[in-house]
């Protein structure tokens, strides 16, 4: 019995020599380095969501990729993407997240060339504190990864997700997707509109806020019953967003006097400031230097995934600007 398994064990560790035979210290080398790259690509596919970091993401991948997530938002199956585009759609539902977890990590490697295919496992959770249910909505399953070797390293060119079940309070998900079927929360009852500043000069607030914003004016009127002689100016910069300008009168005190800093700024209690998201940094911020825009803090929060500028308007107001990093 001792010699048969002996034997055994012999042909075993025989056949699995033979099967090395063709392998230089140089190609299994090699194959170990690539393995070690595509699990490094993996896990950052992970670590790009948990960090909000949408460059480290977009590197992952081909600049056009099929991308099949039916298991968790439905859709049509396998679907061709602009890789920028991807980035684009994905973006918004992690940036509506207070924060993500993701456990990420190859089960299966599998090598032929410049060709490889990746099953990954997939532990997501998302996190959301809410007034529907529970703050944590969590993900089971796998990807199946289709990767390529480019001159910039391994690449995913094709993803597939697989579902084994969900947990936790699936609002959480709707709610930063944007596809939530009713309003649950009372919070869906309010839509920012606008802010009301006092100013001293009506036309020259007007003025600016058209050259550094582009705003329109959509009505402008008195207001008898308060004052005759104060006049409000309704100014539309976006679609979802408003500034009202009060004017003329006689104002209870000239415009507000400027911290030193924004460390001081932060000690004074009262209005701090408006803020906008912007689409384009550079373009925005040579913008305001052709405008002669007070700007006098820049600052860049990784932690957020945000680029910060505040600027004062004219009436000496506080005005934050915020990019995407």
């Amino acid at each position: 019995m001792r010699a048969t398994l002996l034997m055994l064990l012999v042909a075993f560790a025989h056949i699995n020599l033979m099967g090395q035979t063709n392998k230089t210290d140089t190609d299994k080398l090699n194959e170990l380095l690539d393995k070690q790259a595509l699990s490094e690509l993996i896990v950052s596919y992970g670590h790009s969501f948990d960090r909000k970091d949408w460059k480290l993401h977009r590197s992952l991948f081909t600049d056009e990729i099929e991308m099949d997530f039916s298991a968790s938002i439905g859709g049509s199956g396998l679907t061709t993407f602009d890789a920028d585009e991807w980035v684009g759609l994905v973006k918004p539902f992690f940036q509506n997240l207070n924060a993500t977890q993701h456990i990420g990590y190859p089960l299966s490697i599998e090598i032929d060339g410049d060709s490889a295919f990746v099953r990954s496992m997939l532990h997501a959770q998302h996190f959301l504190p809410n007034k529907v249910g529970g703050s944590i909505q969590r993900m089971i399953g796998y990807y199946d990864n289709y990767c390529v070797r480019t001159a910039q390293g391994w690449k995913i060119k094709r993803m597939i997700q697989y579902i084994d079940w969900n947990e936790g309070n699936w609002y959480i998900f709707e709610k930063a997707a944007g596809i939530v079927g009713e309003n649950t929360d009372i919070s869906d009852q309010f839509k920012p509109n606008h802010v009301a500043l006092r100013v001293t000069n009506l036309e020259k607030s007007i003025a600016w806020y058209q050259n550094v914003f582009g705003a329109t004016v959509l009505r402008r009127s008195k207001v008898e019953n308060i004052d005759p002689d104060i006049e409000i100016a309704f100014l539309e910069i976006s679609n979802a967003f408003h500034v009202e300008l009060v004017g003329g009168g006689n104002p209870l005190g000239n415009k507000p006097e400027l911290p030193a800093s924004i460390k001081e700024d932060y000690q004074v209690q009262g209005y701090k400031h408006i803020g906008f998201k912007i689409k384009d940094y550079d373009t925005v911020m040579q913008h305001l230097k052709d405008n002669n825009v007070d700007v006098f803090y820049e600052i860049e929060r990784p932690d957020y995934g945000v680029r910060i500028v505040l600027l004062h308007d004219i009436n000496g107001y506080t005005i934050e600007l915020y990019a995407d990093l």
